[in-house]
This record gives structure tokens, C-alpha cells and sequence, in this order.
């Protein structure tokens, strides 16, 4: 008994010296363990920061560009305004120019109608002088009515 006491207790030694040595085994992989996943973790958590940055700036940036596309609708309209006007004084400016051209037909057709009874008269005072019509002699009497009528007549 005595031998198997011993033996019980040789057994039991090398069973704690194996279960000490599993148990260290054991500890060491769930240490390794527990510092890759405290890493893994201090990567993700770097990472998330990092996305966070990113949004942050992605979100200034979109409320500049909101801030312009406004910038731009407003001077797009004010623009749209100014060609409004431009459009409508153009039109105006189309109605005067209109009128001036009737009324220098209407100024065209009166110097015609002058010059006409122009002509006539001067046929008629030729006429009364005793004079022949010929188309030389009105027109230069017309374009310079200095000159005498005696140097007309020859």
C-alpha cells in the first residue's frame, strides 16, 4: 500500500506538474490571444476615428457645396432677372426703331411729294417765262437756284 500510495502520489505529482504546464500552456494562448484581439481592436477603433474624421470633412464639404449651389440658384435668378430686362428694352428699343423707320417713310414720301411739286413749279415758271420744258434745264435750276434764269433758257 505504502507502494501504491507512492505511486498515487508519483502519478498525482506528474498529473499537477502536467495540468500546471497545460494550464501555463493555456494561460499563454489566451494571453497571445487577448493581446491580438486588444490590438485588432485598437486598429478598429483607430480605424472608426478615422472614418469619423472623414465624414466630418465629407459633411463640411457638402454644406459648402449646398452653400454654393445656393450662391449660384441666387445669381442665376438675379441673372435671369437682368436678361428679363434686357429682353424687355430690346423690344422697346424694337418699337422706337420701328416708329423712326415710319416716320422717316412718312418724312422720304413728303420730300418726294416736294420735290414733285418742285419740278411742277418750276416747269410752270418756265412755262410762264415763255420757256420750253426740258429736264436738263429744271434740274439744274433746282439743285442751284442762284443762277439766273436767262443762263436756264440757253
Amino acid at each position: 500500500m505504502v507502494k501504491l500510495f507512492g505511486r498515487v502520489i508519483g502519478v498525482s505529482v506528474r498529473v499537477y506538474i502536467v495540468i500546471g504546464f497545460a494550464a501555463a500552456a493555456v494561460a499563454d494562448d489566451l494571453s497571445k490571444r487577448t493581446e491580438h484581439q486588444a490590438a485588432t481592436l485598437e486598429e478598429t477603433a483607430a480605424a472608426i476615428s478615422e472614418i469619423t474624421a472623414t465624414v466630418k470633412s465629407s459633411a463640411t464639404i457638402a454644406n459648402e457645396a449646398l452653400a454654393t449651389s445656393r450662391e449660384a440658384k441666387t445669381m442665376t435668378e438675379k441673372g435671369g432677372d437682368i436678361v428679363q430686362n434686357a429682353v424687355t428694352s430690346m423690344t422697346e428699343l424694337q418699337t422706337s426703331s420701328d416708329n423712326i423707320s415710319n416716320i422717316t417713310n412718312v418724312i422720304e414720301e413728303i420730300a418726294f411729294q416736294t420735290n414733285l411739286l418742285t419740278l411742277n413749279a418750276g416747269v410752270e415758271a418756265m412755262r410762264g417765262a415763255g420757256l420750253q420744258w426740258s429736264r436738263p434745264r429744271c434740274v439744274g435750276w433746282r439743285n442751284d437756284p442762284r443762277k439766273p434764269r436767262a443762263k436756264l433758257a440757253t
